[in-house]
């Protein structure tokens, strides 16, 4: 008896101190991960939408009822069935922080340009339609008065390149034509070309709208349409049965649902966490380590090999499209402060294997992330450019940097050469 109470007092603080250990390891793992980890059913992400709805109500109308013009519309959306939501013509809106949001009549944000000509058109993410700032200070107004000529901007907030994509195959019969083209890739895009439902990625956003995606399979991209047809279906959307369908089709869905929950004892949590936790732990050192710990960055779709094939097939579509309607594409890498910290202290970017996709394939593109990171930017300097989106100053140097390498560009290929310098 003696001898057992011995061992069990000799374990016990063994026990106690792997606990602790398991605890605070635990702790590495990303707090969206975490959180993620207690979204496990269709019951689990209606309460989400309603509890954000209540929060930041979402007022959700059809087209016809934004095509007033000068309409001022607070936190708005509007439905589309084709691509979710989007911007209709002549749409006005004002943000929280009071910053006014025009449109023209394609849907375009106004640039406050008016030069004899359209010479680009740009697709992409709130990154690309400029949140935050006024309607001069995108970086598209900032381009043009470089190249003395209309850069479009077509950029809604919340889209996926899936989303810009489809808005982009949407204008075949737009006249006129911008002679070139940019699909505008915010790194972090990649998690939105593999979810259907909004809150299935961002839980807690009050946009709670389903969208179309693109799978794809057996070497070739199939589209998966919007399962919202009309504005009176989104009732759907409250519908567990609903939102198990739809879920069958959503990366982030699906990973809640597999996700273990962290709870005592956490030397069990930590074994079922593992592979997440070893990946923390690799994507802190790489930082620390330069050169010597191979880089890793955490919440990285780009090295998962469907969500990357799913990407890539977009942005082989998108220049397959623009070649067939005899426009100039080319493909744009956005950056933020978060981005370009990464390249500084790894060396490397998360955006590396599509980076070397597109070189593979001589595609036309920007890395916008590492231009700016080799500027050698100071934490002052990027917290000057960036608060949450691009600021004003920030859009400057972005459209600066587009225009030098478009003018470095058009040296080694007469034909953007020709569309760059034509009268």
């Amino acid at each position: 008896m003696k001898r057992l109470i011995f061992w069990v007092l000799a374990f016990v603080p063994l026990l106690i101190l792997v606990e602790l250990c398991s605890f605070f390891l635990l702790r590495l793992i990303p707090t969206r991960i975490q959180e993620r980890a207690h979204y496990r059913t269709a019951a689990d992400y209606i309460q989400a939408a309603q509890q954000a709805a209540s929060v930041a109500p979402q007022i959700e109308a059809p087209v016809r009822d934004c095509h007033e013009a000068g309409q001022t519309c607070v936190n708005k959306k509007v439905f589309s069935k084709e691509f979710g939501w989007f911007y209709p013509p002549y749409f006005v809106f004002q943000d929280q922080q009071g910053v006014i949001y025009r449109h023209g009549q394609n849907g375009e944000r106004l640039t406050r340009t008016y030069y004899a000509g359209d010479l680009i058109a740009s697709y992409g993410d709130s990154f690309t339609h400029c949140n935050e700032v006024r309607d001069e200070e995108t970086w598209q107004t900032f381009l043009a008065h470089i190249l003395h000529k209309n850069v479009l901007n077509f950029g809604v907030a919340g889209y996926g390149p899936d989303q810009a994509l489809l808005l982009y195959a949407s204008h075949e019969t737009m006249t006129p034509k911008a002679p070139i083209v940019m699909l505008c890739i915010f790194p972090e895009n990649i998690n939105r070309v593999v979810n259907v439902y909004r809150n299935f990625y961002m839980y807690k956003d009050p946009l709670s709208l389903s969208k179309p995606r693109f799978e794809f399979l057996h070497g070739s991209l199939v589209l998966f349409e919007n399962p919202i047809k009309t504005v009176g279906e989104l009732e759907m959307l409250t519908k567990p049965s609903f939102i198990d369908e739809i879920g069958a089709h959503d990366y982030w869905y699906q990973l809640g649902r597999r996700l273990p929950l962290i709870r005592f004892p956490y030397t069990l949590s930590l074994f079922r966490w593992k592979e997440i936790v070893a990946r923390s732990i690799k994507a802190s050192l790489c930082r620390f380590l330069p050169g010597i710990v191979p880089p890793t960055f955490n919440l990285d779709l780009y090295a998962e090999p469907e969500p990357l094939a799913t990407l890539c097939g977009i942005v082989d579509r998108f220049v397959q499209t623009a070649s067939k309607r005899d426009q100039y594409p080319i493909l744009v890498l956005v950056p933020h402060t978060d981005y370009v910290r990464e390249v500084l202290e790894t060396g490397a970017s998360r955006t590396d294997p599509l980076v070397n996709y597109m070189k593979s394939r001589n595609y036309v593109f920007f890395d916008l992330v590492r231009a700016m990171a080799d500027m050698k930017p100071s934490a002052k300097q990027l917290d000057a450019w960036y608060h949450g989106h691009a600021t004003a100053e920030g859009n400057r140097v972005t459209a600066d940097l587009i225009g030098r390498f478009l003018h470095e560009q058009a040296k080694k290929d007469p034909k953007l050469h020709l569309t760059l310098y034509q009268k």
